[in-house]
C-alpha cells in the first residue's frame, strides 16, 4: 500500500543519524548526498563546505560501500554551496544531477560536467506528478 510505502521510507531515512547540513536519503538501496543551498544549512566558507561534503563521503563510503553511496546536486547548487573546490573521493562517487529541461536524455553535458565530474549517472529532468500523495520528480537512467 502507499502508506506502508512511505512509511518504510521514512523509517530507513530515520535510521540515518546524518548532520541536517546535508540531507541524506535512500533510493535503489543507495545513500545520496544532496549538496543544495538551504538557509542556515551550509558555512559562509566554501572551502569548509566542500571538506564537510567530502569527510561525509568518506563515512557514508566506509560504512555502507563505495557502490551504495552517490551525490546529487546541480552545477548552481555545487558553486552556490562549495565554489570550484572538488575532492577526489567526491568525483568517484556516482553523480545525480538536477537539470530541468524537460529531455529525459543526458544530451546536455555541461549541467554534468562541473566539480569534477565527467559525466552524469542519474538525471532529475523535471518535476512530476502525485503518487500516493507524493509529488515525484521525473529522473532519467540511461
Amino acid at each position: 500500500s502507499c502508506v506502508q510505502t512511505v512509511e518504510e521510507m521514512f523509517q530507513r531515512a530515520s535510521q540515518l543519524k546524518l548532520s541536517k547540513n546535508i540531507w541524506a536519503a535512500t533510493l535503489m538501496g543507495e545513500i545520496l548526498i544532496d549538496v543544495e543551498p538551504c538557509d542556515g544549512c551550509w558555512n559562509a566558507d566554501q572551502n569548509a563546505n566542500v571538506n564537510y561534503a567530502s569527510d561525509l563521503a568518506t563515512a557514508a563510503v566506509n560504512t555502507f560501500g563505495s557502490n551504495k553511496v552517490g551525490l546529487y546536486t546541480s552545477s548552481g547548487s555545487w558553486n552556490s554551496v562549495v565554489g570550484n573546490n572538488r575532492r577526489d573521493n567526491i568525483n568517484a562517487l556516482p553523480l545525480w544531477y538536477a537539470h530541468w529541461d524537460g529531455k529525459a536524455d543526458m544530451t546536455d553535458t555541461w549541467a554534468y560536467n562541473f566539480g569534477g565530474w565527467t559525466k552524469g549517472y542519474l538525471k532529475q529532468y523535471t518535476g512530476g506528478a502525485t503518487v500516493c500523495g507524493l509529488y515525484l520528480d521525473n529522473n532519467y537512467l540511461p
